[in-house]
């Protein structure tokens, strides 16, 4: 269990330094590993709840992956995946996520009513079990120091699947960044993002710690750009 663990946990690393086309043969090559435990075989109700935590986590990270790749259908399938796994085994952090998701690649297919009653869904259900169950690293007290004036707060900057890899998203934050008076741009992103995170710091930003930003919502890095 402990190695299968790792190997989902490697998962991250990979997707950064690889790229996402690699990742997603290595997150499939687990699952398969996980899948086979789960039917092969007897275990403690333990070993079967963690081999479904896993497979939810595989299934999220490979939504994720597919998202950014421009597959929706595929990252549909996943996180649905994911979604069930989460409510079969009771877990409300990953089934938040699961619908965070579900919420995304519904804005991208165009269905309004979906996207929306996804994400009440994930609020509703974080409001009912409070925080996420994570720890986080608190920023500085330096850096959390505000006068008006010294921080734009970046909430969201995305492109749409046809427009990704054309540099267009560089070249937005370069126009936004170039025409702010502020001494910094501030950001959350969240650590499984990690084709967004590595854009991120080519841009230049380094992360300066962890946060929730609202009640329910899951852990963020919290990243700064000093201009």
């Amino acid at each position: 269990m402990q190695f299968l663990q790792s190997q989902v946990s490697g998962l991250y690393a990979i997707d950064h330094s690889q790229g996402g086309k690699v990742a997603q043969k290595a997150a499939l090559h687990v699952l398969r590993q996980v899948e086979k435990a789960m039917t092969v075989g007897s275990y403690l109700e333990r070993v079967g709840r963690e081999l479904h935590t896993l497979s939810g986590t595989l299934h999220s990270h490979l939504g994720w992956i597919e998202f950014d790749a421009g597959r929706p259908a595929q990252a549909r399938a996943a996180c649905t995946e994911a979604l069930a796994s989460a409510r079969l085994i009771g877990d409300p952090l990953l089934e938040v996520r699961s619908l965070d998701k579900l919420s995304m690649l519904a804005v991208e297919q165009r269905r309004p009513w979906e996207a929306v009653a996804a994400a009440t869904a994930a609020r509703d259900l974080a409001q009912a079990h409070g925080g996420p169950k994570v720890r986080s690293v608190p920023v500085p007290e330096e850096l959390r120091h505000e006068d008006g004036k010294r921080t734009f707060g970046l909430f969201e900057l995305a492109v749409r699947p046809a427009w990704r890899r054309r540099g267009v998203a560089t070249a937005m934050h370069r126009a936004l960044v170039d025409g702010l008076e502020s001494r910094r741009v501030m950001l959350n992103s969240r650590p499984e993002a990690t084709a967004a995170q590595a854009a991120y710091r080519g841009w230049g930003y380094r992360r300066v710690g962890a946060a929730v930003p609202w009640e329910g919502a899951a852990e963020h890095d919290v990243l700064v750009l000093e201009l």
